[in-house]
């Protein structure tokens, strides 16, 4: 992966809708990619039969990607809340408690994800996919490391550029450590669906 990749999220006002910003991660990865549908016209007429190239549709699909990330105890709220149906929090002292929950209907907002490649000749194109909704997440914590969080996203539509101005901003939290398996406790309860999640971070 270059030097100069990045990527960020950032919450939609409305689905489809660009952020104006974007809260940027340490990706593992580059997955991100559209999905188009190749719709062709295939029949014969008097000494001829072809599919005719001026009778092919392209159809977008939107597209998929995935985020995986090492989990930060700064930051890591917007991913998490992509993830989880309902996010809380609370704040006491210099602590900052987050909820993550499941439920029936989810109210997680929608995403803007913008992925910063850069071309063989250095020249930064910003990937910008709208309308992002997390589809499945994965947390998986091992011995001697980090604890990471992969979120797996359907986006709407998918634009580029190379107009620097044209980029949304990344902010990256200032001051922020991962969280390793030493500092990591999975506790298991019987009960009914939704199902709750909470983590400590400072605010």
């Amino acid at each position: 992966m270059a030097l100069d990749a990045a990527i960020g999220i950032g919450e939609e006002a409305t689905y489809g809708t660009p952020a104006e910003s974007t809260i940027g991660y340490e990706g593992k990865a580059d997955s991100w990619k559209v999905a188009k549908e190749f719709i062709e016209s295939v029949g014969f007429r008097r000494g001829m039969q072809t599919a005719r190239a001026d009778r092919r549709n392209i159809i977008q699909m939107g597209g998929e990607g995935e985020l995986e990330v090492d989990l930060l105890d700064v930051g890591a709220a917007a991913l998490l809340s992509a993830a989880f149906d309902k996010h809380t929090f609370t704040d006491t002292g210099n602590t900052r408690v987050h909820t993550f929950e499941t439920a029936t209907v989810s109210g997680a907002p929608s995403w803007t994800a913008q992925m910063i490649r850069p071309t063989v000749e250095g020249t930064e194109v910003a990937y910008r996919h709208v309308g992002c909704v997390a589809t499945e997440w994965e947390l998986t914590a091992e011995t001697e490391n980090a604890v990471t969080l992969n979120v797996s996203f359907d986006f709407q539509d998918v634009s580029h550029s190379t107009a620097p101005a044209e980029a949304l901003p990344i902010d990256y939290p200032a001051d922020a450590r991962p969280y390793d398996w030493s500092r990591t406790a999975l506790t298991l309860t019987r009960a009914a669906p939704p199902w709750r999640w909470t983590r400590r971070s400072s605010p």
